[in-house]
């Protein structure tokens, strides 16, 4: 079970862990909220992933026009 206040990282080792593809999700007074699943976290970790190569590659093209 994790709390909706944890981190995607803390939650990804829970699955980990407990060798599970999905948790419950509760709330400050033990509610449950959703669930999360591996799915779910592969989701936002492509997204997040994609979003760090786009400015890398800003970046890089923002380097080059310096150098030009």
């Amino acid at each position: 079970m994790e709390n909706e206040a944890d981190s995607l990282l803390d939650m990804m080792r829970c699955m980990r862990e407990h060798g599970v593809r999905r948790l419950p999700v509760v709330g400050q007074q033990d509610e449950l909220m959703g669930i999360v699943s591996m799915d779910d976290v592969l989701k936002i970790l492509a997204q997040e992933m994609n979003a760090l190569v786009g400015t890398m590659e800003t970046g890089i093209r923002q380097e080059r026009e310096r150098r030009q």
